[in-house]
């Protein structure tokens, strides 16, 4: 044989091994899967979670004020530059 019809071959041989491989996997997969934890012999042996709520709180939309001009300018905030330095070194840089 040659070496150029070795390499096909290989080639060949291992696509279809890994083809082989991945429905095997799929299908223990499946198996496993369709199983209940009762069915599997998993079993838990911590306490269950309880999460007692506050209150619960229901906000009307309708009913809420809408923003006006005066109140949305009294939020005005100068906001850092996000360059990681300080202003003096990131206008030398600019």
């Amino acid at each position: 044989m040659r070496k150029q019809y070795k390499g096909y071959i290989f080639a060949c041989l291992a696509l279809a091994t890994m083809l082989v491989s991945v429905f095997g996997v799929g299908f223990v997969f499946a198996k496993g899967s369709s199983q209940t934890a009762s069915q599997s012999g998993i079993s838990g042996s911590g306490q269950p979670a309880v999460a007692h709520m506050i209150g619960m709180h229901l906000v009307n939309m309708s009913n809420v004020p809408a923003e006006t001009p005066t109140s949305s300018s009294q939020h005005v905030k100068a906001l850092p530059f996000l360059t990681g330095v300080s202003a003096a070194v990131y206008a030398q840089r600019k």
